[in-house]
């Protein structure tokens, strides 16, 4: 019989495509208890969003306001936006920080909705302070948003895993980042390819099929296309695990780097299990 794969370690320094390939290494391994925790608790959030985001696209339909800022609607489905980022974030992330204090063992819904409740305030805080800065940047000649997107990126991973406020969270990402800016760029460059590739899965079959159905009926079917655009948008943000885990897999592998955390932590762990002392798979 062979032997079970030996569950993935986040805390250790990987490569560019290291971290690409065990970001689909954890969601394979975790994958029943991971979609157990992201549909118990971000199901009420993605149903939310996605109702909000249809009736305020049919306002807008009727009323000839489509996506102007200068309407309700319009503040009403940002907000529930950056509400569903949160949520799916911080249950992503609790996930894996509590995975990693269990000692790679998978965290139950209720341990990861505890770590939910504790960080969801702070963390839609950090989110709409992180939001703004790479607007402004973008505003601001392009370049400072560019610049400022890796940055930030590891500022909500660094909050839950480190238990860190929002201050020292951007002090500590500016800090790893510092001669790593293009390895971090690259890989969000990556990852988001990925991540929209598997959102056009989803969303594409639907636009189709409502296209077809109006170009063999003659007729416009604005609503319909509306609520199906929702409904698959809302479905497809399942797809947004994959940037969380990677940025995660980022932030364990930078920190190895500079504190060489998991080197110091196999040291102390030596001698505590005797099993443990047959290192023949690994080099140190």
């Amino acid at each position: 019989m062979e032997d079970q794969e030996e569950k993935l370690e986040l805390q250790r320094a990987r490569e560019f495509g290291d971290i690409i390939n065990d970001t689909f290494v954890f969601i394979k391994q975790n994958f029943g208890p991971l979609m157990r925790a992201y549909i118990t608790i971000c199901g009420f959030f993605l149903v939310a969003q996605i109702a909000v985001e249809i009736v305020s696209k049919l306002r807008d339909l009727d009323d000839g306001s489509a996506g102007s800022p200068f309407n309700a609607s319009y503040w009403w489905s940002l907000l529930f936006t950056i509400v569903t980022a949160s949520a799916i974030t911080i249950t992503i992330y609790s996930y894996m920080a509590l995975y990693r204090e269990k000692g790679k063992v998978a965290p139950t819904v209720t341990e990861v909705w505890g770590y939910f409740r504790y960080f969801f305030v702070r963390v839609f805080g950090a989110h709409i302070v992180v939001t703004l800065c790479i607007i402004a940047g973008f505003v601001m000649c392009v370049f400072p948003g560019i610049y400022l997107t890796p940055i930030l990126a590891l500022v909500v991973p660094i909050m839950i895993m480190e238990n860190a406020s929002l201050n020292y969270s951007f002090n500590y990402s500016f800090r790893l980042i510092k001669e790593n800016w293009w390895f971090i760029f690259g890989l969000l460059i990556i990852i988001f390819i990925i991540y929209y590739a598997g959102l056009a899965l989803v969303v594409l079959p639907g636009t189709i099929i409502s296209g077809g159905a109006e170009w063999v009926s003659g007729m416009k079917f604005n609503s319909s296309e509306i609520i199906v655009e929702s409904v698959s948008m809302g479905i497809a943000r399942i797809f947004y695990v994959v940037p969380c885990i990677a940025m995660a897999l980022a932030y364990f592998s930078l920190s190895d780097q500079k504190h060489g955390t998991s080197l110091i932590n196999r040291i102390q762990a030596l001698g505590k299990n005797p099993l443990s002392d047959d290192r023949s798979s690994e080099q140190y």
